[in-house]
């Protein structure tokens, strides 16, 4: 046997573009703190601390590649053979099975020097190698062993000093002699090298603040850096492409950046300097070129250990950083992001000993010895309400949490041994100093407690500038001061929170990319805002892009399809929809589906910069682990800080996000508790799913009572409700045939469209108060004697899990400012609704203000009958009627402090007549969905010559011109101004705006809508303003197109294939569609001109069917109920605030029927029924129904009995019963048994001609 190589040590550190199920980034074993304030100076074009110590690095010889020989104990696939070994890809792994003994083997021709060995990791769970076992032959056949190297981390770096000479052969045994070994083991890359020694440097470099460093005509000043002065990420990466390229526009790309910190040792001691950073970086301590330039890694906590010897007294560290930065291309020439040659720049460092725990009486700083004491801490980071100042730490040890070091005061001089205290002023509540310089954080024993408040700005702290001073102490008792600023802001996810609804949108580009290139957009952002939206994202990637990114490739498969500009790239998808968010006064957001750290980085600055969103979602990070969350999350607060970040993590933790989500698959879902420090907000995130749009992972939900119900719940638990906001939820071509993208895609946007329109009128009933104002901008509403005590901090967990125990088991109560709402329902969380409610007499409390009126909201009318005592109120609610949805009373005080106030006044108009407009004014109170009450409304028009202004907002055409209307109004002694510019020509009048959009519906229809034969549909054509709202077109010239689609005509690239015919008509405000003598889809659109601009509609799809409903026009006869057979044939079914009220029912048990005369003898073939339904499930249906037909009434002819339906009901969709008859008269016949305490039917239709 050899010998046993001495001096070796083994050092964790991430490998060249591993896929691993771990990642060693932002938390890192040990309690040692990371330092975040540092000296830097930079970007050079060349090493000059190397030039000036003169120890200039020679690039390092990766050896393996080299080897003249590479062989396996066994390769038993064929796709993963030896050679995979040393191909520099670690996506590409020698695998073996069933080798009880597997090894690889190098052999070089000619002997090679070497002192580390580099293991990567295969990239299959089913087998983690544990450890391996090197054996080195060299030159003379003497062989020098290893032992146990222990191989879990990715990539092992085994390390031997001073190295070994004349080396011919290398083995590498995996898990050598355990046993039973497993069936299958890899490795995906070796490489071997031979790094050059620790050297003196040649001359002494000592920065200072301010002062120059330089060689060779290249000079830099030393600049004071902490990157959480201007970024607000909670983490210990420091961001110098934020710090340079953003903050300063100065490339970095392929320069070199230095970061220098003093470190202060009381003796001669051994420590280790941990450091990790993008690009090639290099460690110099106290003058002395300690390590060569590593080689690229994505960059982590502690990726290399370096152990120094320290002196006593000040000690200089320096890191040289170069970015190395490389443009990776595909064949195609598109870039890829593959190598660890990255966009971004930063670094980690802390100085700790080999645990990576704290080494007794070290001090850093950013300036050194000096005889005199002062505090050299610069400018402090923001503080902001109910987080932690600075300082932040996962509640799990998954290394890919987040972990932030707090904040230490810094000094310099003097005798260190430093104790600091605050003299005058104070630290924000909730904030305090320690002796040793550092702002407290709440850990206790090194872990987070989530009930202590400790090291958390408090909810109770004041917004704004706290001034203080810092004293610092020496060891000899000289004394030092410095007055400093914390400035406290409001949290940046506080607007999100009260503002209480919104949305991802999925497959954003797909229908306007593949069906309607015209559908508008503008009309679905203000159905999102009619639904209480306070902001709307969309999906920006998700195996394809929607947006040009540099990383699209427009080639490739899942590109292939999509439409191209005239550059070749693929079509902008998302610009449209940012626009018409934004027009509609909501804030714009994006969602990303996560990928590797240097695209992502490049991806998000892309995105930011195009589309200025709010808000980033991530979708997915639980497959890129091995991602660095610090760099990502910091890339998008070097713009902004206020940009708010969700994580689809499910409970886990990835980096430092201001959101938490729960994917609520399930009607009234709940989600994970807490587990983050910082308050962060619960989006629970649902979508619809209809008939024609049904998801393989989520299961339907398509009826709007039960999609309302969940945002006063979410409300109500103190969540955002997510109500995505997708036209569809499909992909397009490379998921679905071109004939199903044609057949189902216009149902499934129109069936959205539905759900959505039914929401928007349950919350804002025409002519009926707006319900959006007892969630939006509230709060959960803490009450008494519901199983727990206030807890002054919000009582978050409690609003959020409440239980037959625990809170108000009739509902939620929600408040804002001066009113508090109280919603009775049933269903969500258990909640009884009135049935918990007594004698329909309600007691709450506390109620601290005078109650100045009570109203029932619903119905906008007053409760009259209420007694406060103290601060109970108890309200009589016997003439309340219940909502099936949420009955909502409103309780307004006399309480003065006013959070949202009047902010925006909105100015719209409609078009009445050619001549006229009327222009509406909306008061906003912060959200849209806000609406504030508007007294002393006033119109103006700046020219009344062109445009004249009468009485309450209707305006005249005068002459021909352009004038702005400005309407003024107030709301609680706040007055703000809106304006409306209008044109006149030729005697029309019309908004001026530019026109962007013309939306098109026909019979209530925008996407699709099935129609029999008929006598001519409705339609209603609206121009869209780009600076928001309608344009009237009475004064545009339209020209309509009608047309057959052919459904199986398309292709992937144009699934629609239609063909323009003649046969449709359009006059009088009506589509006069052409009989058909089979179900036939058609479409139809128009052209509009106006003011010389020429816009197109969307397509309205429908499919013309060979029959007409002949049940509106007959005489209809029942055995019960006479006074209800008109509602079978009105149109009503469930909708808005109607819900079953407009039916025909009997009790169960009584036989019955309907019985329908037709004006004439007809060919009947089918019956279609909407049932009753609710909570997804059809209800009162009839077990049995017996169809009869007769030609002259008193002679019938059974044409068969069929079932009523059970179970899951499609909402809005009628029953179908096949029919093939020729009568006048139909019966339905019923025997009384029924499905449910009655028999119900909402809409008979009799199809015929």
């Amino acid at each position: 046997m050899g010998k046993i190589l001495a001096g070796v040590t083994v050092i964790m550190l991430l490998f060249l573009g591993v896929f691993d199920t771990k990642a060693y980034a932002q938390q890192a074993a040990g309690d040692a703190p990371f330092i975040n304030s540092w000296l830097v100076s930079g970007p050079f074009d060349s090493p000059v601390v190397e030039k000036l110590y003169e120890c200039e690095a020679r690039e390092p010889v990766n050896h393996a590649p080299k080897a003249s020989e590479i062989t396996a104990s066994s390769s038993t696939l064929a796709v993963n053979p030896v050679a995979y070994l040393v191909d520099g890809d670690v996506r590409k792994q020698w695998v073996t099975e069933n080798d009880p003994s597997p090894w690889v083997d190098l052999k070089w021709r000619e002997p090679i020097a070497l002192n580390e060995v580099r293991i990567a990791q295969w990239g299959d769970s089913r087998h983690v190698n544990n450890w391996y076992h090197l054996t080195f032959t060299l030159d003379d056949g003497s062989k020098v062993e290893s032992g146990q190297v222990d191989g879990t981390s990715n990539p092992t770096v085994y390390s031997a000093r001073p190295g070994l000479k004349n080396v011919r052969e290398m083995r590498v045994e995996i898990d050598k002699g355990r046993s039973p070994y497993p069936p299958i083991t890899g490795i995906a890359e070796i490489e071997v090298y031979d790094k050059a020694q620790p050297v003196d440097g040649r001359t002494e470099i000592t920065p200072g603040l301010g002062e120059s460093m330089g060689f060779g005509g290249e000079s830099r000043k030393w600049e004071y850096f902490d990157d959480r002065v201007y970024n607000r990420n909670y983490d210990d990466y420091q961001d110098l492409y934020g710090y340079y390229t953003v903050k300063q526009g100065v490339d970095t790309r392929n320069k070199y950046v230095y970061a220098h910190t003093y470190v202060y040792s009381p003796a001669e001691q051994q420590a280790y300097v941990n450091v990790g950073a993008s690009g090639s970086y290099r460690l110099f301590v106290n003058d002395r070129c300690v390590t060569d330039p590593s080689t690229p890694a994505e960059v982590q906590k502690d990726l290399t250990k370096s152990p120094v010897q320290l002196h006593p007294g000040w000690n200089k560290l320096m890191i040289q950083i170069k970015h190395t930065y490389t443009e990776d291309v595909n064949a195609n020439g598109v870039p890829v992001a593959q190598d660890k040659n990255v966009a971004y720049l930063g670094f980690y460092g802390r100085v700790a000993d080999q645990a990576g725990n704290r080494v007794a009486g070290l001090v850093n700083s950013v300036e050194g010895p000096s005889e005199n004491l002062r505090i050299v801490s610069q400018g402090l980071p923001t503080g902001y309400k109910e987080w932690p100042y600075v300082w932040n730490k996962s509640v799990s040890g998954n290394t890919y949490g987040v972990s932030a070091s707090a904040f230490q005061f810094m000094a310099s001089g003097g005798a260190p041994g430093y104790t600091w205290k605050v003299v005058a002023g104070k630290l924000p509540e909730g904030l305090e100093l320690n002796a040793d310089g550092t702002v407290a954080d709440g850990l206790v024993n090194g872990k987070v407690d989530l009930n202590s408040v400790k090291g958390v700005i408090s909810v109770d702290a004041r917004p704004g500038d706290h001034h203080f001073t810092v004293q610092v102490t020496d060891g000899k008792g000289s004394s030092a001061t410095k007055d400093f600023t914390l400035t406290v802001k409001e949290r940046p996810n506080k607007w999100f929170e009260e503002g209480r609804v919104g949305a991802l949108t999925h497959a954003t580009g797909i229908y306007n990319y593949f069906v309607d290139p015209n559908f508008s957009v503008d009309r679905w952002a203000e159905r999102a805002k009619a639904q209480g939206h306070s902001l709307v994202s969309v999906e920006t990637n998700q195996q394809a892009y929607f947006w040009p990114s540099k990383f699209c490739d427009p080639k490739s498969d899942r590109h292939l399809y999509y439409p191209k500009d005239e550059s070749g790239k693929v079509v902008d998808g998302l610009r449209r929809f940012e626009r018409a968010v934004k027009r509609q006064g909501i804030r714009f957001g994006l969602y990303y589906a996560s990928q590797n750290t240097d695209k992502t980085v490049q991806d998000i600055a892309d995105l930011i910069h195009r589309y200025d969103p709010s808000y980033l979602y991530f979708d997915g990070p639980q497959g890129h682990k091995a991602e660095n969350f610090d760099v990502i999350y910091s890339g998008i607060r070097n713009y902004s800080n206020e940009i708010i970040v969700n994580s689809n993590a499910w409970g886990e933790e990835y980096g430092d996000p201001d959101l938490r989500t729960a994917e609520a698959s399930g009607i009234y879902a709940n989600a994970s508790r807490n587990h983050l420090l910082k308050r962060t907000i619960m989006e629970p995130w649902k979508m619809i799913h209809t008939r024609d749009e049904l998801s393989p992972y989520y299961g339907k939900r398509d009826d709007y009572r039960q999609v309302a119900k969940e945002m006063v719940m979410n409300a109500g638990r103190g969540y955002a409700d997510n109500n995505d906001q997708s036209i569809i939820d499909s992909r397009g071509p490379n998921w679905h045939s071109p004939q199903e993208i044609a057949t189902r895609y216009p149902k499934a946007a129109q069936e959205f469209i539905d759900v959505r329109e039914n929401l928007i009128d349950w919350f804002a009933p025409e002519g009926g108060p707006e319900r959006h104002e007892s969630t939006t901008g509230t709060t959960p509403y803490f009450l008494s004697g519901y199983g727990y005590e206030d807890d002054g901090r919000g009582n978050y967990e409690q609003f959020a899990f409440p239980s037959g125990k625990t809170g108000p088991q009739w509902g939620y109560a929600t408040a804002r400012d001066n009113i508090i709402y109280l919603h009775i329902m049933k269903g969500p969380d258990g909640k009884k609704g009135f049935d918990a409610i007594a004698g329909r007499s309600l007691t709450v409390s506390p109620v601290g203000h005078r109650v100045v009126s009570v109203t029932w909201l619903n119905a906008n009318a007053p409760i009259t009958s209420f007694k406060q005592q103290g601060d109970s109120l108890s309200i009589d609610l016997s003439e309340v009627r219940e909502d099936p949805v949420d009955t909502i009373i409103k309780i307004v005080t006399d309480d003065p402090v006013r959070t949202y106030k009047l902010t925006d006044v909105v100015a719209t108009a409609e078009q009445v007549a050619p001549s006229m407009l009327k222009v509406r004014a909306e008061g906003h109170m912060t959200y849209p969905a806000l609406r504030a009450q508007l007294s002393d409304v006033t119109y103006s028009s700046s020219n009344p010559e062109v445009a004249a202004v009468h009485g309450p907002g209707v305006v005249t055409a005068v002459s021909n011109g352009t004038t702005t209307i400005t309407v003024k109004g107030t709301h609680e002694g706040v007055t703000k101004q809106g304006v409306v510019n209008v044109r006149v020509r030729d005697g029309v009048v019309h908004v001026a705006g530019d026109m962007i959009e013309a939306s098109l519906l026909v019979a209530g229809k925008e996407a699709y809508g099935a129609f029999p034969l008929n006598d001519g549909l409705p339609y209603a054509i609206t121009g869209r303003s780009a600076e928001g709202g309608p344009i009237g077109l009475g004064a545009a010239r339209i020209r309509w197109h009608g047309g057959i689609v052919d459904l199986s005509g398309g292709d992937k690239y144009k699934p629609i294939a239609i063909q323009e015919v003649d046969t449709f008509a359009f006059k009088r405000n009506k589509i006069i569609t052409p009989a058909v003598e089979k179900p036939t889809r058609a479409a139809v659109w128009a052209d509009v001109t106006l003011d010389g601009k020429t816009v197109t509609t969307n397509k309205v799809f429908m499919d013309l069917l060979p029959y007409r409903d002949l049940a509106g026009t007959a005489e209809i006869t029942s055995s019960h109920q006479q006074s209800g057979v008109a509602n079978l044939v009105d149109g009503r079914t469930i909708e808005g605030t109607r819900f079953d009220e407009s039916k025909w029912s009997v009790p169960a048990g009584e036989a019955a029927w309907i019985q329908f005369k037709l004006p004439a003898s007809s060919d009947i073939s089918s019956i279609a029924i909407n049932f009753n339904s609710l909570d997804q499930k059809y209800l009162n249906t009839p077990k049995t129904i017996k169809i009869q037909t007769s030609e002259d009434g008193a002679s019938w002819n059974d044409a068969g009995t069929v079932n009523g339906p059970t179970g899951t009901a499609d909402f809005g969709f009628s029953t179908q019963y096949p029919l093939t008859a020729k009568a006048q008269y139909v019966r339905l016949a019923f025997n009384g048994d029924a499905n449910g305490s009655a028999i119900d039917l909402l809409e008979v239709a009799v199809n015929g001609r």
